[in-house]
């Protein structure tokens, strides 16, 4: 069989400040048509570079010292930009890993994917475009896609927007679709479809994939063939099942064992007094006005939450893409506006403004879902780190802020010496361990981790979890940890809340959801995460 894409002896360094680094080192490797072929490792180890070199996407500090790429025969690596142009998005399309820098946010989701098609389909008919996307958004499980198609991406959830994605890549049925983390930020029901889509598309179309993934499950399920890299080097190729359960080089050996393991310390929350309580907390947004611009209707994304946290406590929210998880922790440390009653260490702060709602900032952080666009490209990693301590501890000096920087990026196992480098430098598992830096280096009481290690590959995740843990039991840290990862919630939390449609479903401590969940939308999702 011919391949469709063939890469041999690829090299890839990145010149800055007149030194050279290397990427990715003599790697090469193959896709026949209708194979999916994985390409696993941690954060950094040159996975995503060797991706975007196919489609020539590397940032212009980039440099391929030797190698080729072929594409159905051609080398595609030094074509001009017209060729390139017509290969994008029809004969290749790709799925990035960040969804909220990757589409544009001030176009409807409706005219971003028809884009897609009247560029490439010579065909295209604005009448029957919107028929086309919506049985691409109703494929990739958008809820209610007709009413989605006027909305714009901030309007949807991290799960949401990945899925648009995945719409935008399959729009003109793509002879080889490279996907990069596409299932990273997607519950596990919605995994699920995913890569129950993906294979049927492969079996319908006879597309070629090649599958991205730092979750080994996900891998392991779809891919016909795995390669494993390891500091821009292929260190072991094979069959999943002997690459699973018989590896052979140490590297892989590592991944496969690596789990979050553990559980939270012991918090008896009988005798702590809650540092955070919200009553029927409601998050409204306005769906269609009249002529008087008064709503007629409204999306509600939370509605009546009720909860308290105990000061030293982990509570995990689950549910799928859209169940509001997100909006309920914007809004408890104020940064989506709510109906309802808070209270944050026995002070009511919903009606908190100005100077009081910006010293509560330094005793409730967030980390949020999307690290790259959380985290300024203009500012490097130590200013970034530093821009609360100079808002927040203005006595610090110079020397000081140095010192709590470099201290801090070793605890969430960054190398302090790229203090000075910047978010674009690093891998997206990378930038998120810089977002938790930033969130605890002001030592605050409360943290919200919005998904805080979907970008992470499993050995860091345990390292996340156990950094998590040990600085929850060192400065007794009260966490809302929101994820869809329910085995990093298994390890993390003291307790967990279920939600949907903006609703709690059910809510007990860890044991009692992964033991004896009542709810049948609760046990769906446990099954599905622990499939994979």
């Amino acid at each position: 069989m011919t391949d469709l894409l063939k890469i041999e002896n690829l090299t890839i360094g990145f010149h800055n400040q007149g030194q050279e680094t290397r990427a990715v080192s003599d790697v090469s490797f193959t896709i026949a048509p209708g194979e999916t072929v994985g390409l696993v490792g941690e954060s950094g180890s040159g996975k995503s570079v060797s991706a975007l070199s196919i489609l020539k996407l590397l940032p212009p500090s980039a440099h391929i010292s030797q190698g080729t790429i072929r594409f159905e025969g051609e080398d595609i690596s030094s074509l001009e930009m017209s060729a390139l142009k017509n290969l994008r998005g029809n004969d290749i399309a790709m799925i990035f890993q960040e969804p909220m820098t990757s589409l544009n946010p001030l176009h409807n989701i409706e005219k971003q994917i028809a884009e897609c098609l009247e560029i490439h389909q010579d065909d295209f008919d604005h009448k029957t475009s919107r028929h086309r996307v919506l049985d691409l958004l109703n494929k990739v499980g958008i809820p209610n896609a007709e009413e989605r198609l006027a909305a714009l991406p901030h309007e949807l959830s991290g799960g949401q927007r990945q899925r648009v994605m995945i719409a935008m890549a399959l729009a003109n049925n793509p002879k080889l679709l490279i996907a990069d983390e596409p299932t990273t930020a997607l519950d596990v029901t919605v995994q699920k479809q995913i890569l129950a889509l993906l294979k049927q598309l492969q079996q319908e179309t006879g597309m070629a994939m090649l599958l991205i993934s730092h979750d080994l499950g996900v891998v392991r399920q779809v891919a016909d063939r795995v390669c494993v890299m390891k500091d821009g080097a292929i260190v072991e190729t094979g069959q999943p099942a002997h690459i699973f359960t018989k590896p052979e080089h140490p590297y892989t050996k590592m991944l496969v064992e690596a789990e979050p393991t553990g559980q939270p310390g012991d918090i008896n929350t009988e005798e702590t007094e809650p540092i955070l309580t919200a009553q029927d907390i409601k998050v409204w947004f306005p769906r269609t006005k009249n002529w008087y611009g008064k709503p007629l209707d409204y999306v509600k994304a939370v509605d009546g939450i009720n909860l308290s946290l105990a000061s030293g406590e982990t509570l995990g929210i689950v549910g799928e893409s859209g169940s509001g998880k997100t909006t309920l922790g914007r809004a408890l440390v104020r940064l989506t506006g709510c109906d309802g009653t808070l209270n944050f260490r026995d002070k009511n702060i919903d009606t908190l403004t100005g100077t009081p709602l910006r010293h509560l900032r330094k005793h409730m952080q967030i980390v949020f879902q999307d690290p790259f666009g959380a985290l300024s490209p203009r500012m490097s990693v130590s200013d970034i780190i530093t821009e609360g301590l100079s808002l927040h501890e203005p006595e610090l000096n110079t020397y000081q802020k140095i010192f709590k920087v470099r201290r801090t990026l070793e605890d969430v196992g960054l190398d302090p010496a790229s203090a000075n480098r910047y978010p674009h430098e690093f891998s997206g598992g990378q930038r998120q361990r810089i977002a938790i830096a930033r969130a605890i280096i002001l030592n605050p009481r409360l943290i919200v981790l919005d998904e805080p290690t979907s970008a992470l590959d499993r050995s860091v995740q345990a390292q996340i979890v156990t950094l998590l843990q040990d600085l929850q039991q060192q400065r007794g840290l009260s966490y809302i940890f929101i994820s869809h990862d329910l085995k990093v919630v298994r390890a993390l939390s003291h307790r967990v809340m279920v939600m949907k449609e903006g609703k709690v479903v059910e809510t007990g401590s860890t044991a009692e959801i992964f033991e004896n969940a009542k709810e049948d939308y609760t046990r769906e999702l446990i099954s599905a995460a622990f499939d994979l």
